[in-house]
Order: C-alpha cells, then structure tokens, then sequence
C-alpha cells in the first residue's frame, strides 16, 4: 500500500515516576504533531541560531537548563512564542498527559517504573491522538511517533511492540482505516522536534506541579488535547 500523506508526533516528559518524598507530585508527557517535520526542524533551527548569537550555550533547546547564568523563562517562553506566531506552522499542534501521581493505586506502585511510563506514553498517547482529536487519517497514509530515547535496546523493542499492539488496537475500536505506523526513539541533541516537546511538557508540568499556568498560556490555543490522568 502506497503512503499518502504522513503525521508525525513528537513526546518527551517532565517529572518523574518516583513515589518518595523527593519525587514531583505529576507525571506529565507532552506531545507536538505536525504534518511537516520538515519544516517544524527548519523554524526551530532557525530560532536555536538566533538563540546562538544571543549567548545561549546550551547544545540542545530545553525546558530545564543546566547553566544558571541561562533562566528558563527567557528560553522556554520565547521558543514557544515564536513556534506559536509562526504562520508557516499553521498545523503545529500540541498535546498533553498529565499523571497525578498520588491517584495511582497500590497495585500499580508496586510495579517496575516502566509498565506505568509505557502505558502512559503508549496507551494514552494514542487514546488522546484517535480519540480526543479524532486525528482525520485516511486509508494509506503514514503515521510516525518519535520519542526522546532513554532505554536500551530490549526494552525499546518491548516498548515498540506494545505500541504496534495498542495502536491497532484502538484503530479498530474507533474503526480507523488501515494505515503505517513507524517508531523512532532518537537522542533529543538531535531532534528539534523532540525538543519543543520538552518545552511543552515543562509547560503543563509548570500548570500541575507549581500552580504557575504562564507558559501554559501561551500554548493553549494550540492545544489539540490535554489528559489530566486518575484526577481526583
């Protein structure tokens, strides 16, 4: 079957999935899609030179930075405002999970971290994308997800294929047509668009876990979905 056209989904997350006293109290995954990955690279390279030349050090464009002298609100809110004012990115669309982590049951704290992480990124991920957005796809065409790699290489495999079974899974229960699916897991130093989704799961991370909706604010009208997860 020939690909038609192709959607592209970027996630990272912020916070964690500990349940100590030093763990964040939200889980949040942030997602941004778009048809043209392309073009989304261009704009954020083009905004990282301009960056550049203003002094920022850093090697990759993140929400957390490691360099004091750097403050996060002058990256963070202007990476986001300049994607946000973009015309040429009229399909750029963001996407949120955000896990209290204190509704999470027993059963699930007793279990490794990863069975949690992947249901987050996978099952909801997916649930948010064909459910609550209704993504138009249609019979053919191409669907990418691309994750901030931070696991070796079996669980990446295990991962993959929990994610090809719950995606056509959910396919068929909201009677999608048969399409492709790729995933990637890529070093985030080198994906722009991984980059931007830490900047918009740091934002919503910023709403949940601090009470400061700011950066929020300014992604909100791009916003395609936002799952708050076992609230209260």
């Amino acid at each position: 079957m020939p690909v038609r056209s192709v959607h592209y989904l970027f996630v990272d997350e912020t916070g964690d999935l500990g349940f100590d006293k030093k763990s964040t109290r939200y889980f949040v995954v942030g997602c941004v899609y778009t048809t043209s990955a392309a073009r989304l690279r261009k704009e954020m390279q083009r905004i990282r030179e301009k960056l550049r030349m203003k002094g920022y050090a850093e090697d990759e464009i993140k929400f957390r930075l490691r360099r004091k002298a750097q403050r996060i609100e002058d990256v963070a809110k202007h990476v986001l405002k300049e994607i946000v004012e973009n015309d040429r990115l009229g399909d750029v669309r963001f996407g949120g999970i955000a896990l209290n982590k204190a509704t999470v049951n027993e059963d699930l704290r007793r279990k490794p971290r990863h069975v949690l992480r992947n249901y987050i990124l996978v099952h909801h991920v997916i649930w948010g994308l064909y459910r609550d957005v209704n993504l138009r796809i249609k019979e053919g065409d191409k669907l990418v997800i691309i994750y901030d790699k931070s696991m070796g290489p079996k669980s990446i495999w295990e991962f993959n294929e929990y994610l090809r079974s719950k995606h056509s899974w959910t396919k068929d229960m909201l009677h999608k047509p048969p399409i492709h699916l790729e995933v990637k897991h890529v070093d985030s130093k080198a994906e722009l668009g991984v980059q931007l989704a830490d900047l918009v799961s740091g934002a919503i991370w910023q709403g949940y876990e601090k009470g400061n909706w700011e950066y929020y604010e300014i992604i909100r009208d791009k916003i395609m979905f936002l799952r708050p997860l076992f609230k209260k």
